[in-house]
């Protein structure tokens, strides 16, 4: 080592960066960066707002679509799809000849197109 560093001895970087910004006056900050960073912070809040309105709504939307489903999925019961299987074979058909069996009111039921006649005890009735 020389004779020069023992007479003037380096500081430590860090103890210079501190006496730098001690010595910083932070009393008043200038009007343009103020103005600068306001606009900018208050874009960022509105982008996390909007960004947390979007999960929420989504996360709505997908909780009601799976109740919509659970619902859809309960209400097709066996007589339903039963039903809907006859009526897809009646359209598939130009005419279609039924025996209904109920006590109060069993008869035959014959469909063809629009029309419909219903016999029954001697009785018929038709529709156009």
């Amino acid at each position: 080592m020389n004779d020069e560093s023992y007479e003037h001895p380096r500081l430590d970087q860090l103890e210079v960066a501190m006496k730098a910004m001690k010595a910083i006056d932070v009393s008043q900050v200038p009007a343009g960066l103020v103005r600068g960073v306001s606009p900018a912070m208050r874009q960022a809040s509105q982008r996390r707002a909007w960004r947390t309105q979007i999960l929420r709504g989504a996360t709505a939307a997908t909780i009601v679509l799976a109740l919509l489903g659970a619902a859809a999925l309960m209400m097709r019961t066996g007589p339903a799809q039963a039903f809907a299987e006859v009526t897809q074979r009646v359209e598939a058909t130009k005419t279609v000849r039924v025996v209904v069996v109920d006590p109060r009111e069993g008869g035959t039921l014959l469909s063809s197109g629009k029309r419909m006649r219903f016999e029954r005890d001697g009785a018929v009735v038709s529709t156009k």
